[in-house]
């Protein structure tokens, strides 16, 4: 059976409390939110929506649309005053099998404004944790990789200040 993902994308972006995941600017953390469902398939035969808050500043959009297509991801702004919930809202309504549908989001208000319609919402924690099952996850700010005489270095000095070796 094929389901349909609505993503509250700044929701689960701001879900990220340790700003690990998803660090640096909005775009960065809109980038690397939708590489990361790009890179590790999460599509498969499903389809995935994620909506943001706000219009689509098209001069430093750097992931045009249809490079997501083949994986059935769809991205959507809001604009002309509906917010990201509204639109959410709306993708649902429109559906024709509403029972597919997984709203990705922790806010209570589109919790709310869902009850009813048949479909399911998923937490954006519980999401991310899933996300970070399947496949290991980098985080988005590069870690330094240290040789082997550094990190022997590193070891003996924690292991002097751990176990007070003299």
């Amino acid at each position: 059976m094929t389901m349909f993902f609505i993503i509250d994308g700044y929701n689960v972006i701001k879900s990220d409390n340790s700003g690990k995941l998803f660090a640096g600017t909005l775009e960065m953390q809109r980038e690397r939110l939708i590489k990361l469902l790009f890179e590790n398939n999460i599509c498969g035969k499903n389809k995935i929506a994620i909506v943001f808050d706000g219009p689509k500043d098209m001069s430093n959009w750097a992931f045009p649309e249809s490079e997501f297509t083949n994986c059935g991801i769809e991205i959507y702004f809001s604009r002309d005053g509906q917010s990201a919930d509204d639109r959410i809202v709306k993708l649902v309504g429109e559906s024709n099998n509403p029972s597919n549908i997984v709203v990705v989001t922790n806010d209570k208000g589109i919790k709310k404004r869902l009850a009813g319609t048949g479909s399911a919402v998923q937490s954006a924690d519980e999401f991310l944790k899933k996300l970070f099952l399947k496949t290991e996850v980098k985080p988005a700010i590069p870690q330094e990789n240290f040789g082997a005489q550094e990190t022997q270095k590193i070891n003996d000095e924690f292991s002097d200040l751990w176990l007070k070796k003299r």
